[in-house]
């Protein structure tokens, strides 16, 4: 398992309470090139 594969769920499920605490403005969702 790489990396990315270990850590997307991490990402998936606690993305929306974290952009919740620090606001929509400081935290987006990267596009798919960048990510």
């Amino acid at each position: 398992m790489n990396c990315y594969t270990a850590k997307r769920p991490w990402s998936d499920r606690y993305h929306p309470k974290i952009r919740h605490i620090v606001g929509a403005q400081l935290l987006d969702v990267a596009a798919d090139s960048f990510d």
